[in-house]
Formats: C-alpha cells, structure tokens, sequence
C-alpha cells in the first residue's frame, strides 16, 4: 500500500484541490477503478442540489425538521425532533424534502455523508447542515443511496469533504461529483430491493413499539392522568422535606404524586424489588476501531432499543472490568444527559463481549417478577420518564439520576387472581417490543447486504483499501 503520492501540477489544476488528503493513494485507487467501470456522475441522476435552511421552529408546527442527528442509516430518526408551521414550510422552498429526495448531512467530523432516502411521500424540513437531492426517477433513490452508504460513498465523501477538524463540511457541487458505479441491471434491482426491504421492516418496527407503549399506558389509565391541570403552586410539609432529603419544589409536583398514587393502586412495585443487582458500566482507556470489546454508551441507547452496530469498540482491556459486563437480558438505564437521562434499553448481545459505559447502569432483573423488555417498555413510556424527571438532580446540561433514585421508581406490575405478577401479560406486550427489535436486525443485516453488493461490483471494501 502506497503511503504517499506524487500528483502532477496540472491535475492539482484542473480539480482545483491544493489540500494533501485529497490525493491520498487509497482515495486515488479508488477513483480510477471507478472510472475504469464506466462509472458516472451523481450529478446525472439529480434535477437540483441545495442546501437547506434555518428554520423557524414552532412547538405546534406539523412538519419535522431534519438535522443531523436525525439522519441515519435505515431511518430519520426521531431524536431530539423539532417541528415548523405548514405555512413556514409552504413559504420557503429551499428547505423542502419531499419524497423520494436525497438528504445527505454536510457538516461536522464524524457525522458528515450520513445518507438517506426519503421513500415515501412525507414532507419534512431541511436545515441548513442538510444538502436536498431531487432526482430525475425517484426510484433510483434507493440504489443510489445504498452506494452512498457503503464504502465507496463513503471514501468518496471523505475525498471531497472541505475545511479543518471540526469545521468540515461538504457542498452540492462535491456530493454531484461523486462517482456512483456502473452495475447490471440484475445487480441495481437486487440492491433496489433489499434496500427497500430493511427501511419497510424498520417502518414495521417503528409501528409495533408504540404499539405497545399505547397499550401499557390504557392500562394505567394515562390519558386520565395526562388531562389534569397543572397547579400553579403547592405546599410540602417540612417532615416530607426531610424524609425524601430533597428540597427542591420540582421533585414534588403534584402530578409526580398523582402518578405515583395511581401505579400504587393498580398494584405496583419497587424498581429495588425487580432487579438482584444494578452496577456501573466503566471507562475505557481508549477507543480502537478494531477493538475486541463493543461499548454501549448512553447515546446507543435508543427507547426500542440498544443500537449495537453503531457503537464504538475498545481493548480487550475493558472486560477485566467484570461488573460492566453486559449479559444477554440485561437492561441498562441512562444516568445522565438532557433528553436521554432516564433511556432504557435491553442488552441482546449473543456472543460479542460488550460491557456498558459509564454514563450506564446496569441492572439484572428477576425473572420470576418482570419481563426485562417489559420493564424497557414501562421506563421509555411516559410514566418512567416523569419519573426520571422527578427524581433527577442537577442544573441544565448536567442532570444525573443515582442508584439510590432508581431504586424509588415505581414501576405498574401487572398482577393476576393470585395478586402475583402477571407475566403473562407483561410478555404479550414484550414479544412486540422483541418483535420491533429482531425487524431493526434484520433490517440491518439487509442493509449490510445492499451495500457488500455495491462495493464486491468493484472489488472493495468498508477496512480494506481497493483491491
């Protein structure tokens, strides 16, 4: 493998790059096996490229606004999700996503050339860290994005990103340059498919979660709880104060209490009384692309679940760290983090060694009292939230949640004629959580194929340099 190259003036000329990492030997290698498949512009399959816009977000807008932490693989996510007015949306045509567009992230290290194909018709709002692709035949849009996913996108991406660390970003005019291949028609329509395959059973997934949820809150009567109204003040007695050992008036709103009263009646239960032990994830030292020990951090911990193949990888070092280990059935709870603090999720590991970080507690729960999907299920609702909101400390931006506030969720237990726990129950609305988590699988298992497809057509691969 070359480690350096020499590129003569003229070519410095005519691509109008002075920047060294643009002519590294892989990227160039890469650049003329595509040419010598035929490969062709991206350019020739896009009508218009723009970047979208600063919205003006609106709390009861209709349409979501994507950014970039929206955009991934095999969705646009809902995390963190604002909204803006139809009629902003209607008023400003540069920021419009419709379906069947590109949306390609253009901004910032490690998040730049995320890529995603918005296939059905529903409207979303681009900000201006988004660059909109309108395509000639939108039903290339899921072969054209499977080749931006995978590794030749990718490096391409890479080759064409501009500015320092940091501050990069890429414009319309490099994502057009990009070079999509030249494959059998056999082959785009193999990749059309099992492209369009993983985002249908991420949509399935994305379905039977709430599902679920909607279920589970009937159940407590949420809607009811939900509609009270907010009090404007209330008064604490002095000898609660000092039994809880908290002092601040959030803790003790009235629709915390009103909650904690309802899941009592339907006869709830202790978090402390469902799990046998709960400890912190760990530190790694470091973080290693190779790594042989997976790390889930709070960001991979998603409300329908832990999004393995999206974290990141350390020594074999980490493991001594025996308490961190993550065992299959594990659920782990997000201790910190504005908008995540309180996240739950369940550790489906198989055969990897995976310890949790942390930002993570880790709790083993009994199995003769609690489904641990079940539980997931219960913390990401509503009702776990609130909870995480009554009991959490700190200021903005630095929120915390301890084991000895965990221990005081009350979490509704389904009971039978016997007044013992109802797993049956529990487990009817666990298999569809189960169900949406083994869909996100196989979605991605089908997403991995779509893209080996694209990179065997010219010998290459995600780690490995052109062959």
């Amino acid at each position: 493998m070359a480690i350096f190259s020499i590129v003569p003036f003229d070519k410095l000329t005519s691509a109008a790059r002075w920047d060294a990492e643009y002519y590294q030997p892989h990227l160039l290698a890469l650049s003329d096996r595509l040419k010598r498949n035929g490969a062709a512009l991206l350019g020739r399959y896009v009508t218009q490229a723009q970047r979208g816009q600063a919205p003006a977000y609106n709390d009861k807008g209709t349409v979501p606004v994507i950014r970039t932490v929206n955009v991934r693989d095999l969705e646009l996510s809902d995390e963190r999700l604002e909204h803006v007015s139809k009629t902003s949306f209607d008023e400003n045509r540069k920021g419009q996503v419709s379906g069947g567009n590109i949306i390609v992230t253009s901004t910032g290290m490690g998040t730049l050339g995320r890529t995603f194909c918005n296939l059905y018709d529903r409207s979303y709002f681009a900000d201006g860290h988004i660059t909109v692709l309108q395509l000639r035949d939108r039903t290339q849009g899921p072969f054209l994005t499977a080749v931006l996913q995978s590794s030749i996108g990718i490096r391409q991406f890479e080759q064409r990103q501009r500015g320092s660390s940091g501050q990069i970003e890429i414009y319309p005019e490099d994502i057009l340059s990009v070079l999509i291949p030249k494959l059998s028609p056999e082959t785009v329509k193999a990749i059309t498919e099992k492209w369009t395959a993983a985002i249908r059973l991420v949509e399935d997934s994305k379905r039977l979660y709430p599902e679920a949820e909607v279920e589970l809150l009937d159940q407590i009567g949420w809607k009811e709880l939900a509609r009270k109204p907010r009090e404007l003040f209330y008064t604490e007695n002095f000898e609660t104060l000092t039994e809880h050992g908290r002092i601040d008036a959030e803790h003790y709103q009235p629709k915390f209490a009103r909650l904690i009263a309802r899941l009592e009646k339907l006869g709830s239960m202790p978090l402390a009384d469902l799990f046998t032990s709960c400890d912190k994830g760990t530190q790694p030292d470091e973080y290693t692309e190779d790594g042989e020990v997976i790390v889930v951090k709070s960001k991979d911990v998603f409300g329908q679940g832990i999004d393995l193949a999206s974290c990141e990888r350390t020594s074999v070092r980490a493991w001594a760290d025996e308490p961190a280990r993550l065992k299959e059935n594990d659920v782990v709870i997000n201790s910190t983090g504005m908008g995540t603090l309180g996240r739950a999720g369940v550790v489906h590991c198989g055969d990897e060694k995976i310890v949790a970080s942390v930002d993570l507690f880790i709790l083993r729960t009994k199995s003769d009292v609690v489904d641990p999907d079940y539980l997931s299920l219960f913390l990401n609702s509503p009702a776990g939230i609130a909870q995480s909101e009554q009991f959490q400390t700190g200021s903005s931006g630095q929120l915390h949640l301890y084991p000895e506030h965990i221990r005081q969720f009350t979490v509704f237990v389904p009971r039978n004629g016997n007044r013992r726990a109802d797993l049956a129950r529990q487990k009817r609305l666990a298999d569809k959580v189960r169900t949406a988590a083994r869909a996100k699988v196989e979605a991605r298992a089908k997403l991995a194929e779509a893209k080996r497809l694209v990179e065997d057509a010219i010998g290459t691969s995600v780690r490995g340099q052109s062959a």
